[in-house]
């Protein structure tokens, strides 16, 4: 099998892998094209003996949505020491024209 016949017949039941794991149609779309690009790299790799192509990309999905989801708890533990939430109402509240937008 090619890459080509791979990918007709397990975008779209990776697709809805991806949903599940992310709830967010947007991120589940970046998740399943990123592990297809993945798989596109290694496609060689994943023809040899005794390989399970969907398996692969279904464990790689899983690990990049667990990246994810690190990254973002980082990333919401450091917001409210980068940008604390009075900062932000006091410039706006301080800006007449952006407060009326």
């Amino acid at each position: 099998m090619d890459f080509a016949d791979f990918f007709r017949t397990e975008a779209d039941q990776l697709l809805r892998f991806c949903w599940m794991l992310t709830l967010d149609a947007d991120e589940a779309a970046d998740l399943a094209q990123a592990t297809m690009e993945r798989a596109y790299e290694r496609w060689d790799d994943l023809q040899g003996s005794g390989q399970n192509p969907a398996g692969w990309v279904r464990t790689v999905a899983v690990n990049m949505s667990r990246s994810r989801w690190r990254r973002l708890k980082r990333y919401a533990a450091l917001l409210p020491r980068v940008a604390p939430g009075s900062a932000v109402i006091d410039a706006v509240a301080s800006d007449p024209d952006l407060a009326a937008r």
